[in-house]
């Protein structure tokens, strides 16, 4: 069995930037996705290189983040303050043609684009993972709940994402809660008990 750990946000801010490197050198997180329009991308482009055990990929900001193109190279996408819509539906339908979507919306609405991504990409020599954990349950990724999902782990390959940060961002952002997990000892033993193999997606095999 092969699990992926990943934090997101990477380069949003220094306490997440902090928060990844202590959760990846002391616990652990094996990858983490950047934010090249964070704040702090700088800082975690070069944590990242003076770090080559952690895999770093890319974070696709489509939603409810800054742009590095600005309102004027893409006005139909961002607004005067250079952010996108936090409304997916809203984005991609129009302002006046969707509500905001409730947390069981989201997960509707990822689960049908997820399906319809996999269909588009079954062909190309991509690596996925089977399942993917914790994108719903950001700021609630306790040690409770992460060795609970561990326990029950029967899937061959699974990748579980985590919001860590040494700060409280916001309510259902990066939070210590997350990044306590992730440095939790009694997760490190469960991880050992199962003979789970933590890996990173280029070094993911039997997919």
């Amino acid at each position: 069995m092969q699990v992926i750990l990943t934090a997101d946000d990477f380069g949003r801010s220094a306490a997440i930037n902090a928060a990844v490197l202590r959760a990846h050198r002391e616990g652990v997180l094996t990858s983490a996705s950047l934010m090249v329009a964070g704040e702090a991308a700088e800082e975690a482009v070069a944590l990242a290189r003076e770090t080559p055990s952690l895999a770093v990929g890319l974070h696709l900001v489509a939603v409810d983040g800054p742009t590095v193109l600005s309102q004027g190279e893409i006005p139909h996408l961002v607004d005067e303050w250079g952010r996108l819509p936090a409304d997916p539906v809203r984005l991609g339908l129009g302002e006046d043609q969707a509500r905001p979507l409730t947390s069981a919306s989201w997960a509707i609405t990822f689960g049908l684009l997820s399906r319809w991504g996999a269909r588009r990409l079954q062909n190309y020599p991509l690596a996925v993972t089977r399942r993917v954990y914790g994108l719903m349950r950001s700021g609630q990724m306790t040690e409770a709940y992460v060795l609970r999902l561990l326990t029950h782990l029967t899937v061959p390959t699974a990748e579980v994402c985590f919001h860590p940060s040494t700060t409280a961002e916001e309510a259902w952002g990066p939070n210590p809660g997350d990044l306590a997990a992730l440095l939790s000892p009694a997760v490190r033993r469960l991880i050992g008990e199962r003979d789970i193999r933590l890996a990173t997606y280029p070094l993911l095999k039997g997919v």
